[in-house]
């Protein structure tokens, strides 16, 4: 039976072309490394080569060339330990301008990623960190435009989950979205919405599932298409025709995770929408999704008002979260645990590659805590890492866990 594991660091004798190189190079051939750079433009980097005996997987060598004094080089991003360059530390071909670093990594991978050369190695959160001066990997042409409008470098493998949204029919039918601004009473302040609606909407239908997606701002943008992904999904009837709001933020480290934010989603946003645009007022029919904070906001959320959001739709939430300094982490999952169950169903995603003590464990155990509770949960772990590139499929295949026509 072949291994399953997401990723693994490889050696440094892992590469057969960075063998043939090292050789290459002590048999004193000059031309040896402006060859492996000819062959690097032409192909295209990372390096892909075959993981011996293992078809589910392939040797990823990501590439640094130094044009300047290198004195040490990172792979840093939110995947793959990228978060602590400490850990992702390249490696020299003695006699050349070539740093590299291989991983075996299974073919159902994508993923961003940057370099870091001449880097401080401090972790990536640490707030005494100076540098955030990351560089785009020049040999590949593959770029996933960021929320800051800049370009990153992203790897994917022959098994990546599709992106069928991506490109959208010219019969394919589209929603609409529409900004406006909302006051609420509730926190004392107004944010942007986003509200969607499908196309060919009945208004005297009131009917309509609701989907409430938090950090709603960067759900509009080309790199986390929600309108396409929507359009795509009722145009191809894998759910039925559903409304969102998305959600803007005012200040979002403090307000996702509170009670009071939570309070206004259930109390004045969600029948605002039942009100203004025919959203249905069944909990088993409202969605409310989020990632990261969101993630933990859209849960919490749930936890407190299981009669207003049935479903809960949370992609890499960061159940270590924890309350100033009065809590240890894992509040909200102890929450869950210590209560009697609520009406809620759950599609909980993370990536593989995130961060395993912090991101990774702390899904693994709240999804474990629902199970055990006897929560209805569907629970997905792509092969990624904390960022928008995967988070779109997550929503793709949690709406249609938890709204889908053919739903349990």
């Amino acid at each position: 039976m072949q291994p399953n594991f997401a990723f693994r660091p490889a050696g440094r004798q892992a590469s057969p072309r960075i063998r043939l190189l090292e050789r290459s190079i002590e048999a004193g051939e000059r031309s040896a490394t402006a060859r492996f750079w000819e062959e690097m433009e032409a192909n295209g980097t990372p390096l892909i080569e075959n993981v011996p005996d293992q078809q589910r997987h392939s040797l990823v060598t990501f590439l640094w060339r130094a044009l300047e004094d290198t004195r040490n080089v990172a792979v840093v991003g939110g995947a793959m330990n990228g978060a602590e360059p400490a850990k992702n530390q390249m490696f020299r071909v003695d006699g050349s301008d070539v740093w590299y670093l291989s991983f075996a990594i299974r073919n159902d991978a994508r993923f961003t990623y940057a370099f870091a050369p001449n880097d401080s190695m401090s972790p990536l959160l640490d707030p005494a960190r100076v540098s955030m001066d990351f560089k785009q990997d020049p040999l590949n042409t593959r770029r996933f435009l960021g929320l800051s409008g800049s370009y990153s470098s992203y790897v994917e493998l022959p098994d990546a989950p599709s992106e069928p949204w991506r490109i959208l029919g010219p019969d394919m039918a589209r929603g609409n979205l529409a900004r406006t601004n909302f006051r609420s009473g509730v926190l004392g302040n107004e944010r942007a919405l986003w509200t969607y609606t499908p196309a060919r909407l009945d208004p005297t239908t009131p009917q309509y599932p609701l989907l409430v997606l938090l950090d709603g701002g960067a759900y509009t943008h080309s790199s986390a298409p929600a309108v396409a992904i929507l359009d795509f999904l009722i145009a191809t009837k894998q759910i039925p025709p559903t409304l969102a709001i998305l959600v803007g933020n005012t200040v979002r480290s403090r307000e996702l995770p509170s009670p009071m934010f939570a309070t206004f989603l259930a109390t004045e946003l969600v029948p605002w929408a039942a009100k203004n645009h025919s959203a249905s007022g069944d909990p088993a029919d409202i969605v409310i999704a989020g990632s990261s904070l969101g993630g933990f906001a859209a849960s919490f959320a749930g936890f407190q008002h299981p009669d207003v959001f049935g479903n809960v739709l949370s992609m890499s939430g960061s159940y270590w979260w924890e309350w100033g300094n009065q809590e240890e982490p894992g509040w909200l999952t102890r929450q869950f645990e210590e209560a009697p169950r609520k009406s809620l169903r759950f599609f909980v995603a993370v990536g593989a590659m995130e961060k395993a003590d912090s991101q990774l464990a702390t899904n693994r155990r709240f999804r474990d805590v629902l199970t055990e509770k006897g929560y209805s949960i569907t629970y997905q772990e792509f092969n990624g890492g904390h960022g928008y590139i995967s988070w779109c499929r997550a929503l793709f295949d949690g709406l249609v866990a938890l709204i889908g026509e053919e739903r349990d």
